[in-house]
């Protein structure tokens, strides 16, 4: 069906949670955001003040799913405050540590939809200098501004390694986890009925989850193929909207970015797919 944009289909997506340490984005991390967003990932911003607080007492936040916190720390270090009329020293990369400090921090129980803990997203900082002496001393992963196109090859790398781990958490924790052409699934009983059970990575009590089957979480490329294949053959023959839905419901597929962005509108902050990796499906315009 040439009306679906199939390069967006066959795009694995990540949920990206994205902030500033500067009231004012510089001209690389405005670059980062346009071409992460170009390839169909999925970036909120959320004010720097803001992040911590949200994570740990706002609502919102036990509704998203998020892949990866990203925070950029790339401004000068020299600023001129205007009510002193003075330039004065600045440190974004010490902020940008204390944050990640304060995500790690959080109380086991601050999860996401899923049941992840927040505090055990990848926490990943953008600076324009690297200090040896941070090294061992934080659990974020903190790189040197690059182009946009390798960050987020560096991003992609530790939101797999990251993904990977969860898997190996639930099978630990006696959570049905198979691998199946491509994909990785979990099912049909997400929950623990343990509501008490966690791990570094899951907190049971805060899964929101129901499905009845099994559910697709992370796909290769073989993954990919066969969803698209199959996509095409609902289309083919023409399935009803209660078939459409379960498949997007068991492969875990957004059937149009819209979806999220009424989300936002309606309250939710953070993008609310239900799973850590997706594919997204829109109609070309």
């Amino acid at each position: 069906m040439s009306g679906f944009g199939w390069d967006r289909l066959a795009t694995p997506q990540m949920n990206i949670l994205f902030t500033s340490v500067a009231d004012f984005l510089t001209l690389e991390a405005q670059e980062c955001l346009r071409a992460w967003k170009a390839h169909y990932h999925v970036v909120q911003q959320m004010e720097f003040g803001r992040v911590a607080n949200y994570l740990h007492f706002e609502s919102g936040s036990t509704l998203a799913l998020v892949d990866v916190i990203v925070c950029m720390a790339d401004s000068d270090s020299v600023v001129y405050h205007e009510d002193i009329r003075l330039p004065a020293l600045d440190f974004p990369l010490a902020k940008a540590l204390a944050l990640a400090d304060d995500v790690g921090n959080l109380p086991s129980v601050c999860t996401m939809r899923d049941g992840r803990k927040w505090r055990s997203v990848p926490f990943v900082i953008f600076c324009g200098y690297w200090d040896s002496r941070i090294k061992g001393q934080t659990h974020a992963r903190v790189l040197t501004s690059t182009h946009p196109t390798v960050a987020l090859k560096r991003i992609q790398a530790i939101v797999d390694e990251y993904h990977d781990r969860v898997l190996n958490d639930y099978q630990n924790l006696g959570i049905l986890v198979r691998f199946e052409k491509g994909r990785a699934q979990i099912g049909p009983a997400l929950k623990l009925k343990d509501e008490r059970a966690e791990s570094e990575y899951y907190y049971a009590g805060g899964d929101l989850r129901n499905n009845k089957g099994w559910v697709t979480v992370k796909r290769d490329d073989q993954g990919i193929r066969q969803d698209v294949e199959m996509f095409q053959m609902l289309l083919d023959r023409r399935a009803s909207e209660t078939e459409m839905h379960r498949f997007f419901e068991e492969h875990q597929l957004s059937s149009c970015k819209r979806e999220w962005a009424s989300q936002f509108r309606t309250g939710l902050d953070l993008p609310n797919p239900k799973t850590t990796r997706r594919i997204f499906l829109s109609p070309q315009s």
